[in-house]
């Protein structure tokens, strides 16, 4: 045989350029606007996965998707009888599903049409992750909503994520390679792997991660220019930062990537705080974390997992200002107080102060309408970069 000449390899692929949000993107004009509109969003998602699993149970098929707030409270009207078998007193008027509707009616106004919920899965959700993605073409914003910790309907699958305490090592994705001390961030494997998981539909090959992004950016090329937000309340907020980091990192979601979460439990170690703070610095995520004074769940798991992001602290007194902390590491005096403000010591109470996030933002909307998630970035004091 002739000498050949070897096959070249194929060419790499051309890197997917960098999506980022107008200059003249208009953000809301205070930290309390987007705190009330994704505190109404991460408690709803728990609300219309009752009605869709008492619709269900009731042989009663919705055929309309995309649901404006008022046709939400109009299917709830409707079956208000189903509901009431399954759910009791939930859908009352004068319930928080209720009133937090009506105030999405009045902020939409002539508009309201323009707040649609684009997205619910819940349909194994005894088995798999529920969440909903919403858009609002008022505010150009899409938002990713993951339910929390749901002990009526899928208490086994929620406690089995919660209670996986080891942590699992992931590789850095393209974006953040060579800019950190690690080649891995680790993160709690109950969360990672309830994420990771793949669906339940049989035949599926997708992932619960690859779905929630694949659809996320379905709506992303649909809306060019719109926002993408990410929220959740207790294992929603632990979802929520993990979804915030992979669209963070992800070159086909527009940057920043808002994460506004609710009593978030700790969700990965000093190396994710690092890609978390890197993501921050290069203006790809903006990170804002709500806890209540006393609230538990925000300061487990302890060994060597740690908190990212703006942390706000809300206390049940309205003569107690909200506390704006940051997990930076150049201040020895920060971070002692940042172990002992999120130590078990220090958020041990009877009352368990997991629920009320609502109800707190709205006790100290004054202090946080003073307050801008982009102001306190800029403020170094604060973030130490």
């Amino acid at each position: 045989m002739g000498n050949s000449t070897p096959t070249p390899p194929p060419p790499a692929a051309a890197p997917v350029p960098d999506i980022r949000l107008p200059d003249d993107y208009k953000w809301p004009g205070n930290l309390h606007i987007e705190a009330r509109d994704m505190a109404d969003a991460a408690f709803l998602v728990y609300s219309w996965a009752y009605v869709l699993d008492a619709l269900e149970k009731e042989n009663i098929t919705l055929e309309k998707k995309s649901l404006t707030p008022t046709e939400v409270k109009d299917i709830i009207k409707t079956h208000q009888e189903a509901l009431k078998k399954h759910y009791g007193d939930k859908f009352d008027d004068d319930r928080n599903t209720m009133k937090s509707l009506q105030r999405l009616v009045e902020r939409g106004g002539d508009k309201e049409a323009d707040l649609t919920m684009e997205a619910f899965d819940a349909d194994f959700q005894t088995k798999e992750l529920v969440f909903g993605i919403t858009k609002d073409s008022i505010k150009k914003r899409i938002t990713l909503i993951f339910r929390g910790t749901e002990n009526a309907l899928a208490f086994q699958s929620n406690w089995m994520a919660n209670f996986q305490l080891t942590k699992t090592g992931e590789e850095l994705p393209d974006s953040l390679k060579g800019k950190l001390s690690s080649d891995k961030v680790w993160i709690h494997s109950g969360f990672h792997n309830y994420m990771n998981k793949d669906t339940v539909v049989e035949g599926d090959s997708e992932t619960k991660k690859e779905q929630v992004l694949r659809m996320v950016k379905e709506l992303v090329k649909k809306n060019p220019g719109y926002a993408v937000y990410v929220t959740g309340h207790s294992l929603g907020g632990a979802l929520s930062t993990l979804g915030g980091y992979y669209l963070a990192t992800d070159p086909e979601i527009p940057k920043p990537v808002s994460v506004i979460n609710f009593a978030s439990p700790r969700v990965g170690n000093a190396d994710f705080r690092e890609a978390i703070t890197t993501l921050e610095k290069n203006n790809d995520i903006r990170f804002c974390r709500f806890v209540n004074e006393n609230d538990s769940i925000t300061i487990i798991p302890t060994l060597n997992y740690t908190h990212v992001g703006l942390q706000v602290k809300l206390n049940e007194s309205p003569k107690v200002d909200p506390l704006v902390r940051y997990p930076k590491t150049s201040d020895v005096w920060t971070i002692l107080w940042n172990a002992w403000d999120n130590s078990i010591p220090s958020a041990f109470n009877l009352g368990y102060d997991h629920s009320d996030y609502r109800e707190r933002i709205e006790t100290h909307k004054e202090k946080i309408a003073k307050l801008s998630v982009n102001e306190l970035y800029k403020d170094s004091d604060l973030t130490g970069f």
